[in-house]
């Protein structure tokens, strides 16, 4: 395997992981060290359910593409990684609300799960394509 490709393949595999892992640690932050908490966007009501819809909409956008790019996306995948968005989510919400000072919301993780409905029903697959050969 060439240089490029291992490049491209390790590129690829790290960014869905690398999303989580930043989805994890700011959702388990104590909300007095998030950042931002100060900022004009905290302050309208309701950012916080379009930030977990981001979330969710750019990691299983970039898992997604990991598929792709591999070979292993069909339609079954896409009921897969809702579940596991919609599992994954549910647990970030619990695990907040019991040691980490922060609320359990439904809404948030309604968020969570239509943030990942869109990447995997509403995202053209030509979007995914056209990313990867940018690559």
């Amino acid at each position: 395997m060439n240089h490029t490709k291992l490049a491209k393949n390790t590129l690829v595999l790290l960014l869905p992981l690398s999303i989580l892992a930043v989805v994890t640690v700011l959702s388990l932050m104590h909300p007095d060290k998030l950042p931002g908490r100060e900022s004009w966007l905290a302050r309208i009501p309701y950012a916080d359910k379009a930030v977990h819809f981001l979330f969710y909409f750019a990691l299983v956008s970039a898992a997604r593409l990991a598929r792709t790019h591999f070979g292993k996306y069909t339609p079954a995948c896409r009921w897969r990684l809702l579940l596991f968005a919609a599992l994954y989510g549910g647990a970030i919400e619990l695990l907040q609300g019991a040691y980490f000072g922060r609320g359990c919301d439904i809404w948030d993780e309604a968020a969570d799960i239509l943030g990942a409905f869109v990447a995997l029903w509403w995202v053209p697959q030509s979007w995914h394509d056209r990313f990867l050969r940018f690559f």
